[in-house]
């Protein structure tokens, strides 16, 4: 009966194909378990690795960059290009409406021009017991639903209106 051992190297190399596998798959994918199924390792491997080898958190960063920018392509292709959802009438496919995520698109601005997009809020008055926070949002966005409940949660907090 023959046995071959790896060699220190060899078992090195093995890891680096390992670990490079799951990068490239977690790059595409964005999940750590994606990338480990995909790689055929245990995900918790990964986790061996972060805490061992300082030149794998750093190639695990450069993974998780890529995999942020293509969930932004995304987002950013969902906001301006779209899709096209089917149109159905009586049954019948009738032809394809272009959809757009005004919500995703509002993201991409928030983060792209925080400045001029973000969410503002001023507080005021003169002791913390007495706080009265104007938060600059667009109840426009808001359901029906949505309305009602907030006016509920500002009658029990006491509005303006007491």
């Amino acid at each position: 009966m023959s046995e071959k051992r790896q060699t220190k190297q060899e078992q090195q190399e093995a890891k680096k194909r390992r670990q490079n596998t799951f990068l490239a798959a977690f790059a595409e994918a964005g999940t750590i378990s994606a990338a480990a199924k995909a790689a055929r390792i245990n995900r918790r491997l990964h986790f061996k690795w972060m805490e061992s080898d300082p030149n794998y958190v750093e190639r695990f960063c450069d993974a998780q960059e890529k995999a942020n920018e293509r969930l932004e392509g995304e987002a950013r292709r969902r906001a301006v290009e779209g899709w096209k959802e089917p149109v159905f009438y009586e049954g019948v496919h009738v032809g394809d409406k272009p959809k757009y995520s005004d919500n995703l698109l509002m993201f991409l601005l928030k983060g792209g021009l925080p400045e001029k997009y973000k969410e503002r809020y001023e507080q005021t008055g003169d002791s913390p017991t007495q706080r009265n926070i104007n938060y600059n949002v667009d109840l426009t966005e808001l359901s029906d639903e949505e309305l009602k409940t907030l006016e509920e949660m500002a009658d029990k907090l006491g509005g303006p209106n007491e």
